[in-house]
């Protein structure tokens, strides 16, 4: 019976990723993706990493976002012509990626039946999948994030060090790839450490300490991140950064709630 479920799924997993990449080959970019694609072919081209341009007078230099979603794709630039079906495949290795990580993390708490319906699901969803199908930093985003959440649970759930420092690796991967996107993984994280120090109704230290190594892990991948930023030609990045995404868009309305 597991078999045959694990069959089905591997099939609608097959035909999520043919929906997704039969958009592969089709022209053109839309909103954001053809100023992120410029950024990161001119990243191949120059071997530039910190100071990222799009040819746009408006944002020299871009800092609307952090380097590693850039990175990535400068990457794949590099081994294949920079074109607009080359620019989507980091996004289609995200959905193939995040779909099983959910197919396994819902079988996990429930069933394969279960899974299966969920993933199909989200495949149907199109404001879901078409994001996989264009140059955007969520993809990316969410499987560090999602990682992150599966690790952090497995490390408290099993008192594995090497688990809660691998989330907060993932996690500082997050912040590099979309920044404060990493707050919405936040409270889930939150909520399996609490939810397991009062699981049997004391406090328990073992949690905590799990939690701090994982904080640890961020805090370092982040920190190194913003030695290296210092050091290169945009020192000032991350001051431009908290200016144009936090204080210029959420700083007059103080809207908390957009914030998140």
């Amino acid at each position: 019976m597991n078999n045959s479920f694990f069959s089905i799924f591997v099939w609608i997993l097959c035909l999520a990723a043919l929906a997704v990449g039969a958009r592969n080959f089709e022209l053109g970019l839309s909103l954001d993706g053809p100023l992120y694609a410029a950024i990161s072919r001119n990243v191949a081209r120059t071997g530039e990493l910190f100071f990222l341009h799009g040819s746009i007078p408006d944002f020299q230099p871009f800092a609307e976002h952090p380097h590693l979603g850039f990175w990535i794709h400068a990457l794949f630039f590099k081994i294949f012509p920079a074109a607009d079906w080359s620019a989507r495949i980091p996004g289609h290795l995200c959905y193939i990626g995040f779909l099983l990580m959910f197919y396994y993390w819902v079988r996990k708490f429930s069933s394969n039946w279960v899974a299966t319906v969920s993933v199909l699901l989200l495949w149907i969803w199109p404001v879901f999948s078409n994001y996989f199908s264009n140059f955007y930093l969520d993809p990316g985003a969410l499987i560090f994030g999602f990682g992150a959440i599966i690790l952090l649970y497995e490390s408290v759930k099993s008192s594995k060090l090497v688990y809660a420092i691998l989330a907060g690796l993932l996690l500082g991967l997050c912040v590099l790839y979309k920044g404060l996107t990493v707050l919405g993984f936040g409270f889930p994280c939150a909520f399996i450490v609490i939810s397991h120090v009062y699981r049997y109704q004391k406090i328990q230290l073992r949690p905590l300490f799990l939690a701090l190594a994982c904080v640890s892990a961020l805090a370092f991948v982040v920190t190194l991140y913003w030695a290296m930023t210092r050091a290169s030609r945009v020192p000032d990045f991350f001051e431009i950064y908290w200016s144009r995404q936090v204080a210029n868009r959420f700083g007059r309305s103080l809207n908390w709630g957009a914030f998140f």
